[in-house]
């Protein structure tokens, strides 16, 4: 009994895999925020509700389709461990902030590990398409995006211990770390709007899908802020817990906008594989122009073309 009962557990958390590595990071930017940093910030703890209200709304859904036989044990069994491990990481876990080189290695480290047990558990369940076009066309769209707001000076990210090699260091300016980072939001995010919204329009599918990244950043990016993982340019006036707002206007676009590419080729049933992923890889520009276009209009509106947004894009043009 005790056997079947372990097996089924392993068998649930390995197919529910994306939705468990977002609970790990509500408990591990917890954990850093609490523990690990010089200063802890407690006003940050409460923003583990972001992601957690995802694994809420994902838990519920496979109630409602009857994957579940005790609903209620059910949620209780992967609520309840959640909420106790965040409230012990932030009130009982001892303090023992470490050095920044420390931290930034830890990062690294974790980043890996959950990277490739996500590239098995996409290649699992969606074979070689589904990994080519998340860990392949996915990551590639993210580190242009990610190097070029380091290029543009929008944000920095030094002493991270992995880059590109050689001269693919000038296209690639972000850290290794932060550029596979992206393929840790797209493919959980496109896995739970996947169970959650079937059958609905492309559109509403990637601004939800945008909407579980931005609920991830909105707790990831104030604790990396306040860690020192990464600055913003000077420029831009703080926000939201001392993150640009100009930051989760950017994480909206670049997810909403790969999404809808994923959804747009992915449904075209009468291409082959190797079709839709070759689309795929020539929309990345497309994809980049419109997410930076919906960006920079969205900060127009909000800041005006004379805002803080719009001169560090002009500057970084001009120096180029």
């Amino acid at each position: 009994m005790v056997k079947n009962k372990f097996s089924f557990a392993a068998k649930e958390v390995f197919l529910q895999l994306p939705v468990w590595f977002i609970v790990f990071t509500a408990l591990q930017i917890t954990h850093i925020n609490m523990v690990k940093t010089p200063i802890p910030h407690p006003q940050f703890i409460w923003t583990a509700v972001f992601p957690l209200f995802w694994v809420y709304l994902f838990l519920n859904s496979r109630i409602k389709k009857g994957d579940v036989s005790d609903p209620e044990a059910y949620k209780l069994a992967i609520l309840l461990p959640a909420l106790a491990a965040i409230f012990i990481l932030a009130v009982i876990w001892p303090h023992a902030p470490r050095e920044y080189d420390r931290l930034l290695y830890e990062h690294e480290v974790t980043t890996a590990v959950w990277v490739v047990l996500l590239m098995i558990h996409c290649l699992a369940t969606r074979g070689w398409k589904g990994l080519v076009v998340f860990f392949g066309v996915g990551l590639l769209y993210g580190a242009l995006l990610e190097s070029s707001g380091v290029t543009m000076d929008f944000f920095r990210e030094h002493g991270y211990h992995l880059y590109a090699p050689g001269f693919l260091r000038k296209i690639f300016s972000a850290p290794a770390v932060t550029i596979f980072g992206w393929t840790t939001v797209f493919y959980p995010a496109i896995f739970v709007i996947d169970a959650l919204l079937p059958g609905r329009s492309k559109i509403y599918r990637a601004v939800s899908a945008s909407m579980i990244g931005l609920f991830i950043d909105l707790q990831v990016d104030p604790v990396a802020t306040a860690s020192g993982l990464w600055s913003w340019n000077p420029d831009l006036p703080a926000g939201f817990l001392g993150v640009p707002i100009l930051n989760f206007v950017s994480w909206f676009w670049a997810v909403a906008v790969f999404a809808y590419a994923y959804y747009f080729v992915m449904e075209k049933s009468f291409w082959s594989a190797q079709k839709k992923i070759g689309v795929l890889v020539l929309l990345i520009p497309v994809c980049q122009a419109a997410a930076g276009l919906g960006l920079f209009g969205t900060m127009a509106a909000l800041e005006g073309f004379s805002g803080p947004s719009w001169k560090i894009l002009i500057k970084s043009i001009i120096h180029k």
